[in-house]
């Protein structure tokens, strides 16, 4: 970036996209391979402020979901609105925390007034589903159960919407997350089609949110409907 022919403009936005995406940063700006050198969702819009206040009070069409962490992976909650016209959706909140405990996670949601909405969360985690139902008044939290080929069914339904649109500084970790995920490689470093799994804690709870969707009106193609086990 020492090039005196290089805009100031251009410095600022490399510079922008260092902050918060420094893999991007280097393969975009500096040329260099990075993972599987391809965009698992170029569908993705991230902008500071894209999503308002405004917006988000007319909002109407709202999915949650929530993936479950405690001691070094965080406990993900999102909050999505689906445009089924424009077929896209846009983040509107989160709650990302390690060593949240399912009482401190309930406050958190009663404190933002979710309590009584339709969470989907990881099925996996039964004993904290009926904690927070039971005992802390999260009512109408439900797992998801997932089949064999639910997780690349997901991702493929994200990617194949027209937009993603998320506010970085409104939910940093889900922006954090879409832009640095990236598709997991063979020996030889071939990109296999299934996203890594690792740091995707609010894309795995964007697919328990979104799971309802993905299989209501859908032709899942080459992959066995019945195998997604979305329900």
């Amino acid at each position: 970036m020492d090039n005196p022919y290089i805009s100031q403009a251009f410095k600022e936005e490399a510079e922008t996209t260092r902050e918060r995406n420094e893999r991007r940063y280097e393969w975009e700006y500096l040329g260099k391979a990075i993972g599987s050198g391809v965009v698992p969702f170029d569908n993705l819009h991230v902008e500071a402020g894209c999503i308002t206040d405004d917006m988000v009070a007319n909002f109407d069409n709202i999915r949650n979901g929530n993936d479950f962490g405690y001691a070094t992976d965080p406990n993900a909650f999102v909050r999505w609105h689906y445009d089924k016209k424009r077929n896209g959706i846009y983040a509107i909140d989160e709650i990302y925390e390690v060593k949240l405990s399912n009482r401190k996670l309930a406050e958190r949601l009663q404190a933002k007034g979710y309590q009584s909405d339709e969470i989907f969360a990881d099925s996996a985690e039964p004993k904290s589903i009926a904690e927070l139902k039971d005992e802390h008044g999260i009512l109408r939290i439900k797992g998801v159960k997932k089949g064999p080929d639910s997780v690349e069914f997901g991702e493929r339904w994200l990617d194949d919407l027209d937009f993603i649109c998320i506010d970085p500084l409104r939910t940093p970790h889900i922006a954090q997350e879409f832009e640095n995920i990236d598709y997991q490689t063979d020996k030889d470093g071939n990109p296999k089609p299934r996203l890594e799994d690792a740091n995707n804690h609010a894309v795995d709870a964007t697919r328990y949110a979104l799971s309802q969707d993905m299989v209501k009106g859908q032709r899942a193609g080459s992959i066995n409907i019945a195998n997604l086990g979305f329900r």
